[in-house]
């Protein structure tokens, strides 16, 4: 067994150094696959697979109660989850990653309230869900966040100050999706999709640098790293 931990992790180093960092989803699947090596995901390592488990807002604090709060990545794929309460994954205090792909009628709350509020999470993937509004607040409260996938959501609003950052960073790694995939520059904050065309929501402040992409088709090779 120790053989096979070895080679797994010398495997997801490989993968990691071939730059799939960029892509959450492979990412997290080369991390189930070395953790599966060591017979299955039970309740005493850092990652915690709850896919399919029938898990609806009602029971979904009854399932993280089982948990241990060290956990880093909590992966609650294809559940019935739709309306979570943000406070329940506070005390992860080591929670780094957040998985809910494929829980089509899961939205951000529509009061305008944070979505989450963990303060350790990095990574936040949500792709086949049914987010249709990002308010100014639904993401803010999660200060550490670095990468965000909404691929294949409903989205059709984002207010002016969703993705607002409170230093400039240049180009970040966010990625949103409704039909086309954006990126945010983020020291204009700006809201770019890649082929050249907005995306309908509340315009941002009139900028000249940021009226000047509308209608520009960007170069990935020099503007991004793709996220597939």
């Amino acid at each position: 067994m120790q053989c096979s931990f070895v080679a797994h992790l010398a495997l997801l180093s490989q993968l990691v150094e071939s730059d799939l960092t960029m892509n959450t989803y492979l990412w997290t699947a080369a991390l189930l696959a070395c953790f599966l090596a060591l017979g299955g995901l039970g309740n005493e390592l850092p990652m915690v697979d709850l896919c399919r488990k029938n898990i609806t807002d009602g029971n979904l604090e009854e399932e993280l109660g089982k948990l241990s709060t060290d956990k880093n990545v909590l992966d609650l794929c294809d559940n019935q989850l739709k309306n979570i309460d943000p406070d329940l994954f506070k005390r992860f205090d080591r929670l780094e990653e957040l998985v809910f792909d494929d829980n089509p009628d899961l939205v951000f709350p529509p009061d305008g309230s944070p979505f989450l509020v963990v303060k350790s999470l990095t990574k936040l993937q949500c792709v086949k869900c049914g987010v249709e509004r990002i308010f100014n607040r639904s993401l803010q409260d999660l200060p550490k966040i670095e990468r965000i996938n909404l691929t294949n959501n409903r989205i059709t609003d984002i207010e002016r100050l969703a993705f607002r950052e409170t230093k400039p960073i240049g180009i970040s790694d966010w990625y949103i999706s409704s039909y086309l995939t954006i990126i945010i520059l983020t020291q204009i904050g700006a809201l770019v999709i890649l082929v050249g065309v907005w995306l309908k929501m509340k315009k941002y402040d009139s900028d000249p640098e940021l009226d000047s992409l509308a209608g520009t088709v960007l170069n990935p090779s020099t503007i991004y790293k793709p996220l597939y």
